[in-house]
């Protein structure tokens, strides 16, 4: 689901899927919900090299100039605007 997302694939269906495995997997009793949030963590930062709460802060602090309207910002290039990097290869212990 998030290298679809990723590669700009948006599908709803894929995503509802995931979701009723995970709500599945823990009302069978094979994980709890602690499991789950860090499976899908794991899965997001292989991905995108963030954890969830990371990227949703990174995805609004991208949009942030445009609701704010800072024309400042849209007056820098591209390739010299300020970047949040993302740690990739992080390991898990």
């Amino acid at each position: 689901m998030f290298s679809n997302t990723y590669k700009g694939h948006q599908g709803d269906k894929l995503k509802f899927l995931t979701e009723g495995l995970l709500q599945a997997g823990k009302s069978l009793g094979f994980f709890s919900r602690s499991d789950a949030a860090e499976l899908m963590n794991m899965a997001n930062i292989e991905v995108f090299g963030q954890i969830i709460e990371e990227h949703e802060n990174h995805k609004k602090n991208v949009k942030k100039p445009l609701i704010d309207d800072d024309s400042d910002f849209f007056n820098i290039p591209a390739y010299e605007r300020p970047k949040e990097s993302a740690v990739k290869n992080v390991v898990l212990v």
